[in-house]
C-alpha cells in the first residue's frame, strides 16, 4: 500500500513499532505496515498523535488533511529538497517562453488523445453516440501543433473537452443522470461530484511524486500561476485525467455501481456533520461517506492495473511516477518532454 486513506469520522491515527492503527472508541479499524507507506490522507475530523507526525516526518511520508468532503485542506511534508539544481532549472524554465510553450503542447496534445481513447474504448463497448466527438477530438491536433502561445494551446485544449464532455454527457444521460457539463466549485450534479473528488485523489497522487522528486509544485508552465495553486501539479495531471480518473468514474456509472443513495442532499436532510454545516451549507449535494470510501478502492485498484509505458507493462502508479521524473529530465535539459499516449 503506497497511500493510506483514513475516513472515519472521529477515529484516531496511532503509531505501535512499524505499524499505523486506526482505531474508534477503543476498536481497532485497520492496521497497517508502513513499508512502502508513500502518503497518508485524513479526511475530516480525524486525530493524529505528536509521535505519530514525528513517525511520518521522519520516514518521510506526506501527510495530508482534506475535509470530509474531499477538499484539500493542507500538507505536512519532511524536509527541503535534496535536488537544488532541479528547483533552480525549474524556475528558469518558467522564464523560458519556448519551453513552456513546448511543454504546454505535449501535455494537451497527449490528454486530448488519451480523451479521445476513452472515447474509442467506449464507443467499443456499444457507446457509438460518441464517435462523431471523437472524430473532431483527433482532427484538433494537427492545428494545435502549430501553436506559438499559450492562449492559442488553452483555447484547443477547452474545444476539446467541451466535445469530451458532451460525450460522457449523451452516456451518463442516456444512464439517467443529470449532467449539465462540466461543472466545479461546486459540481453541481452527481456527475460531476464524483468526477471532481476522483479528481482531487489524482492530484494528491501527482503532487506527491512532485514532492518525493524534489519539484516546486506551484511553478507550472501551461497553468496560470495563482496564490497557492499548484500550477506545476495541475499540469502534469492532464493527461492521466482520462487514463485514470474519467475511466474510474465512467465505471462507476455505466456498472450501476453509484445511486441516488450516495448522495446527501442539504436542502432534503439534517447536515451528516453538524460541526462543518459552513462548508456545507451553500452545496448542493455532497458525496456520502460510504461512497467515498468505495471511490477511493476504485481509484487505487486502477492506478493497481497495467498500461504500456515505453513498450514495457507497468502499474498505472509506476507510470505516473515515471512521468514526473521525464518531466524533471525536461527541466534540466537531459531530453525533450513526451506526453504518455494511452494504448
Amino acid at each position: 500500500m503506497s497511500t493510506l486513506y483514513v475516513t472515519e469520522q472521529g477515529s484516531s491515527l496511532i503509531k505501535r513499532g512499524k505499524q499505523l492503527i486506526v482505531i474508534k472508541e477503543s476498536q481497532i479499524l485497520a492496521k497497517i505496515k508502513t513499508f512502502d507507506l508513500k502518503q497518508v490522507v485524513l479526511f475530516g475530523n480525524i486525530n493524529i498523535s505528536t509521535p505519530t507526525i514525528h513517525f511520518l516526518l521522519k520516514e518521510g511520508i506526506d501527510l495530508v488533511f482534506l475535509s470530509p468532503a474531499g477538499k484539500f485542506k493542507g500538507r505536512l511534508i519532511s524536509s527541503y529538497p535534496r535536488n537544488v539544481d532541479l528547483r533552480k532549472n525549474q524556475f528558469k524554465k518558467a522564464e523560458d517562453w519556448e519551453f513552456k510553450i513546448k511543454i504546454a503542447k505535449e501535455v494537451v496534445k497527449s490528454k486530448i488523445e488519451n480523451q479521445a481513447e476513452l472515447l474509442r474504448r467506449l464507443s467499443l463497448k456499444g457507446e457509438r453516440e460518441v464517435k462523431s466527438e471523437l472524430t473532431s477530438m483527433v482532427k484538433l491536433i494537427p492545428s494545435l501543433q502549430k501553436s506559438v502561445s499559450l492562449d492559442s494551446i488553452r483555447g484547443f485544449e477547452g474545444r476539446a473537452s467541451a466535445l469530451y464532455f458532451s460525450a460522457l454527457g449523451k452516456i451518463v444521460k442516456k444512464l439517467g443522470w443529470e449532467f449539465r457539463g462540466r461543472t466545479y466549485h461546486p459540481p453541481l450534479d452527481e456527475f460531476n461530484a464524483v468526477l471532481s473528488f476522483v479528481y482531487t485523489l489524482l492530484l494528491n497522487k501527482v503532487e506527491n511524486f512532485i514532492l518525493i522528486h524534489s519539484l516546486e509544485p506551484i511553478l507550472g508552465f501551461f497553468h496560470s500561476e495563482e496564490y497557492g495553486k499548484p500550477a506545476l501539479a495541475l499540469d502534469l495531471m492532464e493527461e492521466w485525467r482520462p487514463v485514470v480518473g474519467d475511466n474510474v468514474v465512467m465505471r462507476f456509472f455505466r456498472k450501476k455501481m453509484i445511486k441516488k443513495e450516495d448522495f446527501y442532499y442539504p436542502i432534503q436532510e439534517n447536515p451528516p456533520y453538524p460541526e462543518l454545516l459552513e462548508e456545507f451549507k451553500n452545496l448542493p449535494l455532497i458525496i456520502r461517506k460510504e461512497t467515498i470510501r468505495k471511490l477511493i478502492k476504485g481509484f487505487e485498484k486502477r492506478l493497481s492495473e497495467s498500461v504500456i509505458y515505453n513498450d514495457e507493462k507497468v502499474r498505472l502508479e509506476v507510470a505516473i511516477e515515471r512521468q514526473i521524473l521525464r518531466a524533471a529530465k525536461a527541466i534540466l535539459g537531459e531530453e525533450d518532454y513526451k506526453g504518455f499516449k494511452w494504448r
